[in-house]
């Protein structure tokens, strides 16, 4: 892997606004914020325009890789910076990325005129082909992968949770890249975008961010057997159910959960059968399973090997995920 890697990812129900960017022989004039200002692992996000928000050496802690989208909506969370792999890209793995630093900041810290809950998220894409240096931004595109450009910035604003506004027209600025890897992201950038559709105020977005750490994102391998054998099931939603995790298994974002797996209390590492205990409850395609989760910790996060199988419907669905966090 090169000594780069990053990308982004918008907030709501939009796709994905993505403004590719090409490097520049020298730096741009962009009003870009100072580097100086930050220690390790600290950030900084100023917004102006069509809202307006300041957070000023924020310092990165491991809460922010485990802070879901819904700890901003609900107002648990004011900030999280998060630098992992891009899911918007189908094939985006920890190793090979494209990878994402993303930045969104809570009610608490934006205003917006007429909006209740507003939010912000910018977002900075970038494959392995990107250089280190400065990038300034070009012509906007929509709905594009991230690995079909280098470097790519997005923008969205509006109320958490309802249908925030994309910026990406027009766009104006520079990303520079410093240092992107497995260890660490450092870089700032400085953008101007106006909103994709419809009259409105363009948006202006600085921000700086230093020695940023990597967090991992899921990855799974799964697969059906009976009733459920064909595609392969690569799709794990993690959230909270009474006190300890609980585990959906799809085959898509939309797709019914094809096996369910839910503790009723916090699970230590090992290994756990479905039984009478009512520690583990498991469900294959909707019916009592029978079979073993093996729980594994990193962290905030979670691992899993299973086997399960629901005798009545002729079903089953086994393999592993690493690095499951509760939403």
């Amino acid at each position: 892997m090169k000594s780069f890697p990053a990308s982004l990812a918008a907030t709501g129900t939009l796709a994905v606004l993505l403004v590719p960017a090409c490097a520049l022989a020298q730096s741009p004039s962009a009003d870009l914020p100072a580097l100086d200002a930050l220690g390790p692992g600290q950030y900084s996000l100023w917004v102006s325009g069509a809202a307006e928000a300041e957070a000023t050496t924020v310092p990165v802690t491991t809460a922010d890789a485990s802070t879901p989208k819904t700890g901003i909506i609900s107002g648990e969370a004011s900030q999280r910076a998060r630098y992992t792999y891009d899911d918007f890209a189908p094939d985006a793995t920890n190793e090979t990325g494209p990878f994402v630093i993303s930045m969104a900041l809570g009610s608490a810290l934006v205003e917006m005129e007429g909006v209740d809950n507003p939010g912000v998220t910018v977002g900075l894409h970038v494959t392995d082909a990107v250089e280190p240096g400065m990038h300034a931004v070009e012509e906007a595109f929509f709905d594009v992968g991230p690995s079909a450009v280098p470097l790519a910035v997005s923008a969205v604003a509006g109320p958490l949770g309802g249908r925030p506004t994309p910026f990406a027209s027009d766009p104006e600025g520079a990303v520079e890249i410093v240092r992107m890897d497995r260890d660490g992201a450092t870089g700032r950038f400085a953008l101007t975008m106006g909103p994709l559709m419809g009259d409105g105020d363009a948006i202006t977005v600085r921000g700086a961010f230093k020695g940023i750490p990597y967090a991992p994102g899921l990855e799974a391998s799964i697969s059906g057997s009976g009733k459920l054998e064909g595609p392969a099931f690569d799709t794990v939603k993690t959230d909270v159910s009474g006190a300890g995790p609980a585990f959906s298994l799809s085959t898509g974002f939309h797709d019914e959960p094809a096996a369910h797996i839910a503790f009723s209390e916090e699970p230590e590492i090992g290994t756990y059968e479905p039984g009478n205990d009512g520690l583990l409850t498991a469900r294959v395609n909707g019916e009592p399973a029978a079979g073993s989760v093996t729980i594994t910790r990193t962290g905030e996060s979670y691992g899993a090997e299973f086997d399960l199988r629901a005798d009545a419907e002729g079903a089953g669905i086994s393999g592993s995920f690493d690095h499951a966090r509760p939403e």
